[in-house]
């Protein structure tokens, strides 16, 4: 892997020990996982140990996408909604489970039908029922890196 190009590894806490970096050279931005070299210990951030994870082959043609579920409070399934650029525009209660607290004004998550109460129940698959606020945050701060910003 080349330090130079424009990728960015996710934590491996934040991908359940595995990883993934976004590669935008290509303009559409693909995912490539990575996992840790055998007896390394993961940990949350991007210590030597991550950055030097040993790369799976590329999975080409796949969006750089951030996906948070939600549990809207009525008796149907969850909701997942596809973020696919930052900013998100939405703000969470600092507790568990975090809930919506606000989307902004003319943001992505009003845009996408985000609404104030729900609460997060998942960030790209990862259950944040045993998640404590500051994972929770962790997590979505990584997931959300990954995303180009809005131009």
């Amino acid at each position: 892997q080349d330090r130079a190009s424009p990728r960015r590894l996710l934590s491996a806490a934040a991908m359940g020990n595995a990883g993934a970096c976004c590669n935008t050279q290509d303009g559409g931005g693909t995912v490539e996982a990575v996992t840790q070299a055998s007896g390394e210990q993961g940990g949350v951030g991007m210590s030597p140990a991550v950055q030097k994870a040993t790369p799976l082959p590329q999975v080409s043609a796949v969006p750089c996408t951030l996906e948070l579920t939600f549990d809207t409070g009525s008796d149907g399934p969850e909701q997942s909604i596809l973020f696919n650029k930052r900013p998100l525009g939405i703000d969470f209660y600092r507790q568990m489970p975090m809930s919506v607290k606000r989307t902004h004004p003319g943001g992505a998550a009003e845009a996408m039908g985000v609404m104030d109460g729900w609460i997060l129940s998942k960030i790209n698959g990862v259950t944040m029922a045993d998640k404590s606020v500051a994972e929770a945050q962790v997590i979505l701060k990584h997931g959300a890196l990954v995303l180009p910003s809005k131009s």
